[in-house]
């Protein structure tokens, strides 16, 4: 996701995956935030599905938001989205990756 004034302005869609798990696609997506960066658009974060009922970051997602925190500490945004799908509807939930201490809080989208 990338932002400008802190509003989610752009999306790139990475397919790249392994297993029932996404890895991303570094290179393509640096490539992709070296030309946002030059249209004036910070990167903001990232958006992936879980399993049905999976609503939390796991500890692979937590653990690359600090690599993304510590790797770049001139973000102002650093979003990780979650969707999922539960009771035959879909959940989408965002969490503030930048948010002081270990904890990330979730902000809920229904």
């Amino acid at each position: 996701m990338g932002a400008v004034g802190g509003v989610v302005c752009r999306y790139c869609h990475d397919r790249h995956t392994a297993q029932d798990c996404y890895v991303p696609d570094a290179e393509k997506l640096n490539r992709v935030i070296e030309q946002w960066a030059k249209e004036g658009v910070e990167f903001a974060g990232i958006a992936h599905s879980h399993p049905n009922g999976c609503y939390f970051l796991s500890p692979a997602d937590f653990s690359y938001s600090q690599k993304i925190k510590n790797s770049a500490p001139e973000l102002t945004t650093l979003i990780f989205s979650v969707l999922t799908k539960a009771d035959d509807r879909c959940d989408l939930r965002f969490y503030d990756c930048l948010a002081d201490g270990a904890e990330v809080y979730p902000i809920i989208v229904h």
